[in-house]
């Protein structure tokens, strides 16, 4: 199975399979695979948040800058404890 370009899904696993797909048998690795191929493109995250309006309006956007601030509070916070804990050098 080959990612499609420009979707999240094929990027999301590309990923995947580069890392956490290492440690993982054949059932697991396709059935994460497949199920990463269903995040939508970006295109289509913007749509449904813009509620069917053809342009994405400011709201959204500050919406959407919110949404990645929380997002990487909570990345930054799982690093620091993965880190605390020595997650970040298992094989």
């Amino acid at each position: 199975m080959r990612p499609r370009e420009g979707f999240f899904g094929g990027q999301v696993s590309r990923l995947y399979g580069a890392t956490l797909g290492k440690h993982h048998g054949w059932l697991i690795r396709t059935t994460t695979s497949t199920a990463l191929f269903t995040i939508p493109a970006h295109a289509t995250i913007m749509q449904r948040l813009a509620k069917g309006k053809t342009e994405v309006d400011e709201s959204v956007r500050e919406e959407m800058d919110q949404v990645i601030a929380a997002m990487k509070a909570a990345y930054d916070l799982t690093q620091k404890l993965y880190q605390q804990y020595g997650y970040l050098d298992l094989p």
